[in-house]
């Protein structure tokens, strides 16, 4: 069996798993081990494979290695391996246990794991060494050397002592028995080689503690340290070394020491450490080499160690140097971290420290713009530089390389400009509107002198209007300002009279000014709404000299540059709801009106004092040139009077008409409007008529003439004033009465037609202005006042709107038209009543729009506006009833009756326009009748005759021209004919007389 397992090529198991670790435990046991995580399970087994004994972590493997060592040379650093049995190896897991949040539960199960393997061993120690003592005595009979058998277990009994437990026995069992054939004795010797490289490996790892304790211990006396250097703490040798300080493992097998070695040196043995404090044991020897080695002694390894120190002196020196020097550095920082705390501890040096530290704030703002400016110098002198080398490629004649190079240097030098400057004024906004703002809740303004924004703080607001006087930028920064100032401080002050009072605030810190405060409260003395222009007018002084002192600081042209941005809002509000308001209304008024007059020149004159307006530019003076004209305003305020007035009557006239006045043209007899009878009825200047009129039309009028007799007795900027405003007041008539009656335009209705009217007549009327007022107009304005350039423009208006109304009609009446359906089939019924409930619509609305046209259009606009509508009718009833390709000869008769009925229905109709025309006539000398104003009405009148009219009569009549006289076509008359008659020699006859009459 020995041979056999020294054989090459042997099989050996594969290294130990977590698995495999865990399986040893108890069933309870595993239970809570299951419940680990992974990780944390991992590390449990490593620390079971330290407590275990299992002989595969110290084997031989075929490799050569020995088991549980891994692949890497030395003692080097490698990953932490499970099956790596060194000490980094067992320092990972170990700190991988202390930091789990299980640690507890880890420590619990290998406490009840070790329990367990406890009582186990103590079980298979007893049967051990009975069996060891039997071989004992087995190996003595056979005649072996007592004396090596006695001095075996004199070293397993001196073993025991040291507490390295029941292995000396088996160690000693396994050397007598070593050389025992059977199988038994080949068991129990393997068994106690086991044991014996278990407790090798565990002193070893006790002896490594022991070396880093004497290597502290004995550092002094190794190494020439300086006095009061030695290092009070072991550890720090660790990092000098490679793995922490010397290894046994490096100690060559020849000096490695056994237990009786250790006790024969030292005297005393470490205690065995625990299995969860173990350190990694490194395999023991095999058999062979340790029956070659020798044991080394304590002097030996205290040897080793001082010459590895002594290897690495430079490096302790250069350690322990570094500590003195740090520890006497600390000395001195300390005193004068001391001699800095009296100091500070004296009053008088807070003060010198403030000084300073403000001195340091103050050069370094310096400091840091000087920065600025170099960096700025350079870009210039990099700009100069290149404008150089343009100027010097265009003197020797390279123009392209300094056109191109000048191009460039205008596009980069405009988009950097125009960023930085984009930057720098939102910069400047921001500062200006963190200095000065108005506090809504205390109602106050406040100014603040000390900025901060974006970080940038301690900046003063002086400086900040002093840099936007330098980049142009004070007017923009200003603005914001004087917007501010306008609307929440003088704008109410003048709309709300003399009701607010003023206080001013101020706030300072060391000495210095921090903020300023202006506060407006309700004055007790004077009710809102009351207007005191003294008042008012000192109450804008005060705020001009807060802005002057707290915001301009009382710079001249800090203060003017405000100016130019308020004053000219600042005397608008003032014109608008002071001094107008207080422009007499005549000339008894004048005299109370000069105080204002002083008040206004008050309020320039401290303005001017202020610097807040020129003493030299007329053109501030707003408020005095407004009060020096007088006149102008008077006439201005007349002017809206005119207007307001005019345009209140334009919207309240309702455009309605008496219904007595609407009667009172039925009858030609009364066709007289008499002159008393109706206010609406007015004469046209240039008309032999009287027409009715809306009352805004008439009422316009009379405040029109009011008007231009006022221009004929004023002066000639009050003329030319009120001349404007009768002009203007004409004109708002076209702009809001179709606009407000624009709903009314889109019917058949009597609105239209007296704004037809209203037009007519306010042309007419304006067409004898001129004639009427221009002579006695003011001289200057003679040839400024021209009313004729407005009256087409009216006259067209009234065409327009009488045209509309006239399409209107006509739209109707072609819809009630289309229901006819051109007159086809009348010989039938249904049709038949078809036709004649379309005639029946048309002359409803022909009698409708009879109505409403005739009593308020003038007579001869109303025979020409229903002629042209009865036309429209005739021509397209004539022109559907021709249009018919075949009429039967009952058809005939049914067509010709509903013509007669529809002349006979217009019959009243006809008789109106005949009484109109024959008013007209008596007026003129040529007589006409109303064929002649309607040339379809006669010709309809003949296609009625033609109906019944035998073929032969009709060729004689186109013949006789009697057809074409009524305005029949050649075509229409053969089409006519091939409709009624049917196909004959008769027809065709006929026919070829009619294409060749002649006439």
């Amino acid at each position: 069996m020995a041979k056999l397992y020294n054989k090459k090529g042997k099989v050996h198991p594969s290294p130990p798993s977590v698995s495999d670790q865990l399986a040893l435990l108890p069933a309870a046991i595993l239970t809570l081990a299951a419940a680990l995580a992974p990780g944390d399970r991992e590390v449990l087994a490593y620390l079971i494979s330290c407590s275990n004994h299992a002989s595969s972590r110290r084997g031989v493997g075929s490799d050569g290695r020995k088991n549980g060592e891994h692949e890497f040379s030395g003692e080097g650093d490698h990953p932490p391996m499970f099956q790596c049995g060194c000490f980094r190896c067992y320092k990972s897991f170990w700190s991988r246990w202390d930091a789990s949040p299980n640690r507890q539960a880890i420590h619990e199960i290998i406490d009840a794991y070790e329990d367990g393997l406890f009582w186990s061993r103590g079980k298979g120690s007893n049967a051990r060494k009975k069996k060891q003592r039997k071989g004992r005595n087995r190996v003595a009979d056979c005649g072996d050397d007592r004396a090596t058998a006695e001095r075996t277990a004199t070293a397993e009994d001196e073993s025991g002592e040291q507490g390295i437990g029941g292995g000396g026995d088996e160690e000693a069992e396994a050397t007598a028995g070593g050389g025992a054939g059977d199988g038994e004795g080949g068991s129990e010797r393997g068994g106690g080689e086991e044991d014996r490289q278990f407790h090798r490996g565990e002193n070893l790892g006790c002896l490594e503690q022991d070396v880093k304790a004497f290597s502290a211990a004995s550092l002094h006396e190794t190494l020439d340290f300086p006095s009061g250097s030695r290092p009070s703490n072991p550890k720090l040798l660790d990092p000098l070394t490679p793995n922490g300080g010397p290894s046994l493992r490096s100690i060559p097998p020849s000096t490695r020491w056994t237990p009786s070695s250790t006790r024969s040196t030292s005297g005393t043995s470490s205690p065995p450490a625990t299995s969860a404090t173990r350190r990694p044991r490194s395999p023991p020897p095999t058999s062979a080499s340790s029956s070659r080695g020798s044991t080394p002694t304590s002097r030996g390894i205290k040897s080793q160690v001082q010459s590895y120190l002594l290897s690495h002196h430079a490096d302790f020196s250069a350690l322990f140097s570094l500590c003195a020097d740090a520890a006497s550095r600390a000395d001195d920082v300390a005193a004068e971290l001391g001699g800095v705390l009296r100091l500070v501890s004296d009053r008088p040096v807070d003060v010198q420290i403030g000084e300073a530290v403000s001195e340091i704030e103050v050069k370094t703002r310096e400091a840091k713009m000087r920065k600025e400016l170099l960096q700025l110098v350079r870009v210039i002198a990099r700009l100069s530089e290149r404008f150089g080398g343009a100027r010097e490629a265009l003197r020797s004649g390279r123009l392209r390389f300094a056109a191109e190079e000048l191009g460039k240097l205008k596009l980069a030098a405009r988009a950097q400009w125009h960023e930085c400057f984009e930057e720098i004024q939102e910069l400047f906004s921001r500062f200006v509107e963190d200095a000065v703002r108005f506090e809504q809740q205390s109602n106050r303004i406040r100014v603040k002198y000390q900025l901060s924004v974006d970080g940038i703080a301690g900046v003063d607001f002086q400086e900040v209007l002093e840099s936007m006087e330098v980049v142009g930028l004070l007017d923009y920064g200003l603005a914001r300002v004087a917007d501010l100032m306008i609307k929440y401080v003088i704008t109410p002050v003048i709309n709300s009279g003399s009701a607010i009072a003023f206080v001013e605030e101020l706030k300072q810190e060391s000495g210095k000014m921090t903020e300023a405060f202006l506060k407006m409260v309700q004055s007790p003395d004077q009710k809102i709404g009351t207007v005191d222009s003294e008042m008012i007018f000192s109450k804008i002084i005060e705020i001009v000299k807060f802005i002057c002192e707290r915001i301009c600081f009382k710079n001249d042209s800090w203060i003017r540059s405000f100016g130019r941005l308020t004053w000219p809002r600042i005397s608008e509000l003032i014109i608008i709801n002071i001094l107008s308001k207080v422009v007499p209304e005549d000339a008894s008024e004048l005299a109370n009106f000069q105080k204002i007059i002083e008040l206004a020149t008050g309020l320039e004159t401290a303005l001017k004092d202020l610097r807040l307006i020129s003493s030299s530019d007329k053109r501030d003076e707003r408020l005095s040139n407004f009060t020096e004209n007088i006149e102008v305003h008077f006439a201005s305020r007349k002017k809206k009077e005119i207007l307001g007035k005019t345009r209140k009557l334009l919207l309240s006239c309702d455009f309605a008409i008496p219904q007595e006045y609407t009667r009172q043209r039925h009858s030609p007899k009364d066709a007289e409007i008499t002159e008393d009878s109706s206010a609406h009825a007015v004469d046209l200047l240039f008309l032999s008529e009287k027409c009715l009129v809306s009352e805004a039309a008439s009422g316009l009028m009379k405040i029109v003439h009011d008007t231009l007799k006022d221009v004929c007795s004023s002066s000639t900027r009050v003329a030319l004033e009120l001349y404007h405003a009768a002009t203007d007041a004409i004109l708002l008539y076209e702009a809001i009465v179709p606009v407000r009656q624009e709903r009314q335009l889109d019917g058949i209705n009597q609105v239209a037609v007296l704004m037809h009217n209203d037009f007519l007549y306010l042309a007419q009327e304006i067409l004898g202005l001129a004639f009427q007022y221009r002579p006695d107009f003011p001289n200057s304005i003679k040839e400024h006042t021209v009313f004729v350039h407005l009256a087409p423009r009216l006259h067209l208006k009234a065409e327009e709107m009488l045209q509309r109304q006239i399409q209107l009609v006509i739209f109707d009446l072609k819809k009630a038209l289309d229901s006819a359906d051109g007159f086809q089939n009348t010989h039938q019924m249904q049709q038949f009543e078809s036709a004649k409930f379309s005639i029946d619509q048309v002359v409803f609305n022909l009698e409708k729009v009879h109505i409403i046209w005739e009593p308020l259009l003038l007579p001869t606009i109303y025979h020409k506006s229903m002629c042209l509508v009865l036309e429209s009718v005739f021509s397209r009833v004539t022109q559907d009833i021709l249009f018919l390709d075949d009429m039967a000869a009952e058809e005939t008769l049914q067509l010709q009756r509903l013509i007669y009925l529809m002349l006979e229905s217009l019959s009243d109709l006809f008789h109106s326009l005949n009484a109109v025309d024959r008013e007209g006539q008596s007026q003129d000398s040529s007589l006409r009748s109303l064929d002649d104003f309607m040339p379809s009405l006669c010709k309809l009148r003949k296609l009625a005759d033609l109906l019944d009219m035998p073929l032969r009569s009709i060729t004689a009549a186109w013949e006789s021209g009697e057809l074409v006289t009524c305005c029949f076509t050649l075509p229409e008359i053969k089409d006519f004919i091939k409709a009624i008659f049917t196909d004959s020699p008769l027809r065709k006859e006929c026919l070829w007389r009619i294409e060749n009459a002649s006439f």
